[in-house]
């Protein structure tokens, strides 16, 4: 049953988004599997966060200040 969930959790897209990096370096991110609404707050020295983002194949996501900005531009249908 173990093995099952693992696969299923493999083939799921796993999610980063940078949130920050603070004075000594360390990558401060979210991290979703499947859902990027459903994500955890995690940190890491950058040679792992490296490291993990490779090892989990993710998908980087845009920081959510751009995201904001990209939501405040005006629409042609406006």
């Amino acid at each position: 049953m173990q093995a099952s969930r693992a696969s299923a959790l493999g083939e799921l897209t796993h999610y980063v988004r940078v949130t920050r990096t603070d004075r000594q370096g360390y990558v401060e991110f979210q991290y979703a599997i499947g859902d990027p609404a459903l994500h955890l707050d995690m940190i890491l020295p950058p040679a792992a966060f490296a490291e993990f983002c490779a090892r989990h194949q993710v998908v980087r996501l845009p920081a959510l200040e751009s995201v904001a900005i990209g939501d405040q531009e005006p629409r042609d249908d406006d």
